[in-house]
């Protein structure tokens, strides 16, 4: 279990990056892109006539928002062809710790 005062203290590191006006600013310069780039890789997927993978679009969209807001680099899974996309390394090394 973590000290409360250890989580005190990272979690004041990370609220401002939380609250409602970070988010909603983050929304135009962040979210909007993305789900763009989702609609088109949807579009371009559809056009054979096949199913489109949603649950893998979804996780692909997530960790896209989610890598470009919190490091400032996206982590471009919506790039994989047919969006087939595995959790990036990283992933793996936090999961593996906990």
């Amino acid at each position: 279990m973590l000290d409360p005062q250890v989580h005190r203290l990272r979690r004041g590191l990370i609220n401002p990056m939380l609250s409602k006006k970070a988010v909603n600013d983050a929304a135009d310069a962040i979210i909007y892109r993305v789900v763009d780039k989702f609609i088109s890789a949807m579009e371009k997927l559809s056009e054979d006539g096949n199913p489109f993978p949603l649950a893998n679009g979804s996780y692909c969209v997530t960790v896209d928002i989610i890598s470009t807001y919190l490091f400032g680099d996206s982590w471009n899974m919506l790039d994989e062809p047919g969006l087939v996309c595995s959790p990036p390394r990283f992933a793996y090394t936090v999961t593996d710790a906990v």
